[in-house]
């Protein structure tokens, strides 16, 4: 792997016979270029009857400059819209009756990851290395036959960021 150049999260939801693989990355400052790449969202839903769907993208319209704010609160302040996205988005999660699986996963990513996602192109290095930590951390080998408990009704459907 070339140098890690930021951090993404994995999260993994099932429910029934289905999974949902979800990849966040963060708005990163891209070395090569100088720009600031937004916030991205790779998700797809995979089962035993379609174990090889494509991976979706969704490029965050809020603005990707956080690396700049000139302190960490005007940081936080500047994250409040991407955070909320992303609590309407896993929102619809909740509302369809998925469970998250295991403990999400941090995975390291390169610039040919940032390259690739910045191009909506599938970064399969960066696939390869979440299939990876997936295993190392114990999740099940079948992506799509483990089932997961019902969440408890007290369990809130959304959380709203608020500023700091």
């Amino acid at each position: 792997m070339s140098k890690s150049v930021a951090k993404s999260l994995y999260l993994e939801f099932r429910r029934e016979t289905h999974t949902a693989q979800v990849i966040l990355t963060p708005p990163t400052n891209n070395p090569v270029s100088g720009k600031f790449e937004p916030a991205h969202v790779l998700n797809r839903q995979i089962s035993e009857n379609h174990p090889r769907r494509p991976w979706k993208f969704y490029t965050s319209d809020n603005p990707s400059d956080l690396g700049l704010a000139p302190t960490m609160e005007e940081g936080a302040t500047r994250s409040l819209p991407i955070a909320n996205e992303l609590s309407s988005f896993f929102s619809g999660f909740y509302a369809g009756g998925w469970a998250l699986y295991q403990t999400p996963l941090v995975v390291e990513m390169s610039q040919d990851d940032l390259n690739a996602i910045a191009s909506k192109e599938t970064p399969n290095a960066l696939i390869r290395r979440v299939l990876r930590a997936r295993t190392e951390a114990g999740f099940s080998e079948e992506l799509w036959e483990t089932l997961v408990p019902a969440l408890p009704a007290s369990t809130p459907s959304a959380f709203t960021a608020s500023s700091v």
